[in-house]
């Protein structure tokens, strides 16, 4: 039968780039009716393209967990307040113990560390001693402390490991839980805590000072399973809230402590490692949400959601999946309880997945768009290479549009009547329309192959 082939292929090249190829080859009969091709290319054309996934270009397990990467792309994980750190090829650098007690850990980009945890008890955080938990000079009279309440820390070092600041907060006489933290490209850093289950988004400067605090809406007391938050961009940040009835939501905070919803539902979580998930933001304020059917937990999906309206849904197999990375361009990293590891795009489309065995638990990406990942055992990985933008065409006419993410300035469109003799590049430049660039190339000749390269 007569028809249009297109066939998207993946190439790997010596540097472990792999480019997305469309090949066009227009059978005899319709080389000279080119009317056609507006028709017959819509029904190949639009089609989710799956690429192959990535391998491991090292993995080392140094039993801690990724928090950080560098402009250098050395990468840095902690454990128990001690920092791991490690060069681009996952060797091991430097070891320093930093803070005394374990907490959640994240660096700035001028290289301070920050650790957020709770304590019971006096504690010297290196210079400056606090006592934490519940004082109880209400009924005693004096100031004495009462074990089994304990109180949110909130700590920065400098690079080399010394104390700049501690504070601590919380409620008196509630258990105060540390639940996730993000430092905004400011220096100031957002926490997420609950007091004894009501979930609660703080704001500090780059000092220690408390900018504000608010209430997440609708939070009864011990409701909350966790709170996951994500750094300012722009004017707003995001924050997924778990509660213990398995339910989950997200919304946006903004720079005056207002809290908005993103999500509607009903979307749901089980498995406790969910809760290592990232909030993760669409390119135009949506929000994305990985989880389960309600009130049954049992089909997994993804969803995008804008001012709580449902963007669009996709349903991810049968195992439980997590949200760890988006990398700025619309797409989408997620996890899942059985080492499930997928890419999809911002519509929901699945580029690729993979097994990589343990559970991924937190992903970092570094300038070069090059991933990282931490898993459940304790080691830390490097993708083998990112993959490429995603090359979209259509018909326009008698001429193919192509597009790809504007993220991706040092990719080209290339192409080819014979891929074994070479490629060239296409001459027409790239015109910018909203996150595309948009080459609108004239179609000419029975066949062509064409991919996104390096330049």
């Amino acid at each position: 039968m007569k028809a249009i082939l297109i066939r998207f292929l993946q190439r790997v090249t010596g540097r472990c780039v792999r480019h997305a190829i469309a090949t066009m080859i227009l059978p005899r009969g319709l080389r000279a009716n080119l009317w056609m091709l507006p028709a017959l290319l819509g029904v190949f054309i639009g089609l989710p393209v799956r690429g192959q996934a990535p391998g491991l270009l090292w993995s080392n397990n140094v039993g801690a967990r990724l928090f950080a990467v560098d402009a250098q792309s050395n990468v840095y994980a902690s454990t128990n307040g001690t920092v791991i750190k490690m060069n681009s090829a996952g060797v091991p650098l430097q070891t320093t113990p930093i803070c005394p007690l374990p907490g959640i850990a994240q660096r700035d980009s001028a290289g301070n560390f920050y650790f957020l945890g709770n304590f019971d008890g006096t504690q010297n955080f290196g210079g400056i001693t606090l006592v934490g938990g519940w004082t109880n000079w209400l009924y005693s009279g004096k100031r004495t402390w009462q074990a089994g309440w304990p109180t949110c820390y909130l700590a920065k070092y400098g690079s080399a490991g010394s104390l700049q600041w501690v504070i601590s907060f919380g409620l008196q006489a509630y258990n105060n839980r540390a639940d996730d933290l993000a430092v905004n490209p400011d220096g100031s850093v957002v926490v997420g805590y609950d007091v004894s289950g009501m979930e609660t988004l703080a704001q500090f400067s780059a000092n220690g000072t408390n900018i504000w605090q608010s209430l997440v809406l609708g939070s009864p007391l011990g409701s909350c399973a966790g709170l996951k938050v994500s750094a300012l961009a722009g004017t707003n940040g995001a924050f997924v809230r778990y509660n213990i009835d398995h339910s989950l939501a997200g919304g946006f905070y903004d720079t005056a402590g207002i809290l908005t919803w993103g999500t509607g539902g009903p979307i749901g979580w089980q498995d406790p490692l969910s809760l290592n998930a990232t909030p993760v933001r669409g390119t135009s304020n949506e929000i994305y949400a990985a989880g389960l059917s309600l009130p049954s937990l049992q089909q997994p999906f993804l969803t995008k959601w804008k001012a709580q309206a449902l963007q669009s849904s996709q349903t991810l197999g049968s195992v439980e999946q997590w949200l760890l990375a988006g990398d700025g361009g619309g797409n989408l990293y997620l996890a899942g309880a059985d080492g499930i590891f997928s890419k999809y795009d911002g519509a929901g489309n699945l580029l690729w997945s993979t097994n990589y065995g343990p559970p991924a638990i937190a992903m970092q990406l570094d300038s070069q768009g090059n991933g990282l990942i931490s898993f459940t055992n304790g080691a830390i990985a490097r993708l083998e290479g990112t993959s490429p933008p995603q090359l979209s065409m259509k018909s326009s006419g008698s001429a193919l549009v192509f597009s790809w993410p504007s993220k991706n300035t040092n990719y080209a469109l290339f192409a080819s009547t014979n891929m074994s003799v070479g490629w060239t590049s296409v001459s027409n430049p790239p015109v910018l329309i909203g996150d595309q660039c948009v080459v609108t190339n004239p179609f000419s000749g029975s066949s062509g192959f064409f991919r996104l390269q390096l330049k």
